[in-house]
């Protein structure tokens, strides 16, 4: 975890992925809870809601830092 954390602050916001995703903190939420409960059937309003944001700007923003939507990443 340590190496994520000190390899995530050294991303740059134009590449995408995980480690771009753990970089923006509303991203970083989604992501972990998705990774901590595996067997949840997460929807994107699940994790819009978690991450106190709108459904379309969620989306929006994980797509943009991670590369691909909420739903598909998994």
């Amino acid at each position: 975890m340590e190496i994520l954390r000190t390899e995530a602050l050294r991303v740059d916001r134009e590449h995408m992925g995980l480690l771009a995703g753990l970089a923006d903190p509303v991203t970083a939420r989604a992501l972990s809870a998705m990774h901590g409960d595996l067997a949840h059937d997460w929807t994107v309003f699940d994790l819009a809601r978690l991450c106190g944001a709108s459904r379309s700007s969620f989306a929006a923003r994980f797509r943009k830092n991670v590369g691909t939507g909420p739903i598909e990443y998994f």
